[in-house]
């Protein structure tokens, strides 16, 4: 009976112990500080060279034409899940923005694993590529590219982008999320998770793009949709809605009085 006791008091402490508080202060100091920090209409310092995907030395700078917005990922290429869940993610967003790559905007995947080499950057590219019909055109506009770590770091720093190299697991912890620049390089958007809305991309890019290259519909789009920073989405503005309802519903009903008084007047 005693015997009994014992193992009930111990499964018991086992069960009902505070494990999260004791696996929160287990974390290193580094992974709870991990969150995005935003400066947005901070400019990115654009000076810094990085290799492409083809071994060719690249200035960040050449993917700004001071035009076209930037859409820029930290990512390494070892990366065994999230970094993939990202790129996917974005990959699946941009086919259904009815922008056309490398026309209208760039994107640049840049690696913050020291490890990750040409070959590396190249072979993410060509997996990423394939999920485009139009891949000639994409290949021109999505550039992978590895560097310097310090460098890497200073520009991910200038964005609020914070990773943390864990040598037990030998695996990166970081946040997921895209940046979205303007064609000078000032940061204009932070899209977060892994699944991002072709509007919220395509209402981003236009935003950032500061008017240039921009329809009188992509105008109209961009008055109609409001930004919550909240939920990091863009909706519909409901004070727009209402003007515009209220504008179609007094036009309807000036076509309706017009059109039964030129039946009355024929009648007479």
């Amino acid at each position: 009976m005693l015997n009994k006791l014992i193992l009930f008091f111990f499964f018991a402490g086992i069960l009902f112990s505070p494990v999260p508080m004791v696996a929160k202060e287990a974390l290193p100091p580094a992974l709870t500080n991990l969150e995005i920090q935003e400066h947005l209409g901070k400019k990115l310092p654009l000076d810094f060279s990085f290799t492409d995907e083809f071994g060719k030395k690249v200035q960040l700078s050449s993917y700004f034409d001071g035009k076209k917005p930037v859409i820029l990922s930290f990512v390494y290429f070892r990366c065994p899940m999230l970094c993939n869940a990202v790129l996917e993610g974005l990959a699946v967003g941009l086919k259904r923005v009815p922008l056309a790559i490398s026309d209208r905007y760039q994107v640049v995947s840049i690696s913050f694993d020291s490890r990750d080499n040409v070959h590396d950057a190249g072979a993410f590219k060509k997996k990423y590529m394939k999920r485009f019909k139009n891949r000639e055109k994409a290949a021109k506009g999505w550039h992978f590219l590895v560097g310097d770590p310090d460098k890497v770091k200073q520009l991910a720093d200038a964005v609020g982008f914070r990773y943390y190299y864990d040598e037990k697991i030998d695996q990166f912890a970081h946040p997921a999320a895209v940046f979205v620049l303007s064609g000078k390089g000032t940061i204009s958007h932070y899209l977060y998770g892994i699944k991002y809305n072709p509007v919220d991309i395509r209402l981003s890019l236009l935003k950032a793009s500061k008017g240039h290259m921009m329809s009188t519909l992509e105008r109209s789009l961009l008055y109609c949709y409001h930004y919550d920073p909240a939920s990091h989405r863009y909706t519909l503005n409901s004070l727009i809605l209402m003007r515009v309802a209220g504008g179609i519903t007094v036009l309807a009903l000036g076509l309706f009085f017009f059109v039964m008084f030129r039946k009355s007047r024929r009648k007479s």
